[in-house]
């Protein structure tokens, strides 16, 4: 039984242009089924997701399903599908500028954790600085042979000023943004990637933290993929999570 949040498994296999998750590597990476897509989030409780927004806006609940504890999304074979009881957009979200683009995902029972299903730290102030490298897993439509399992790249978060010289839209860098690098080049991180966490350490080793949610990017130009900055909205996130289980 783990006995914390962030606490990550061992890495085993490589893919070309990066690496794919091993076997349940990032225990709380969860894949949120939304009408005839399917996007990443992370669980931070026994009831909770944490997700990007903009996917779920607009959605009733019952066409929403979380799967967790699972590598192969194209092999889920008897993975339990779980009903979602609620969607929570954030108050302040607006689709045109993707300002709060954030969500949460009350499953409809609690779940319980153990080495394959665990519960990502939340951010602490600063864990999202400018110069750090931050870790990025989700299922992507890279291409038939690795769109079924995570992808996993590590990228350097930078600076806001770079930011804004650098999106393909700065009417998106909101006050909640960050934005990871190189910059200058085509990004790894794609449209597909819209939810994934950011996800940093202070130390290699040490605990990961929910530092972000991919919010705007694409792979088809030169660009630097966008997140909302989790830190900004924690207190929010702490309130509707607070008769949760953390369990650990």
């Amino acid at each position: 039984m783990l006995s914390g949040c962030g606490i990550q498994r061992p890495a085993v296999d490589r893919l070309f242009g990066g690496e794919a998750v091993s076997s349940n590597q990032y225990p709380w990476l969860a894949v949120v089924n939304a009408g005839s897509t399917s996007f990443s989030g992370s669980l931070v409780s026994d009831r909770h997701i944490v997700t990007a927004a903009s996917p779920l806006y607009g959605l009733p609940s019952n066409n929403v399903s979380v799967i967790l504890g699972v590598r192969d999304r194209c092999g889920l074979g008897s993975a339990p599908v779980i009903g979602v009881e609620s969607v929570i957009i954030h108050p302040g979200y607006s689709p045109t500028t993707s300002d709060n683009d954030i969500a949460l995902v009350r499953m409809n029972h609690p779940i319980s954790f153990d080495n394959h299903i665990s519960p990502i730290c939340l951010p602490l102030s600063g864990s999202q600085r400018a110069g750090s490298v931050a870790t990025v897993a989700s299922w992507g439509n890279y291409s038939e042979d690795s769109s079924c399992v995570p992808k996993v790249a590590s990228l350097p978060i930078l600076e806001s000023q770079t930011c804004l010289t650098g999106a393909v839209n700065n009417s998106l860098v909101t006050g909640d943004k960050g934005c990871l690098g190189p910059a200058g080049t085509t990004s790894v991180i794609c449209s597909e990637d819209v939810g994934a966490p950011v996800m940093t350490q202070w130390i290699r080793g040490y605990q990961f933290r929910l530092s972000g949610l991919i919010s705007s990017t694409s792979c088809q130009e030169q660009t630097t993929p966008l997140f909302t900055r989790v830190y900004e909205h924690t207190a929010w996130i702490r309130r509707l999570i607070a008769s949760d289980c953390q369990c650990f």
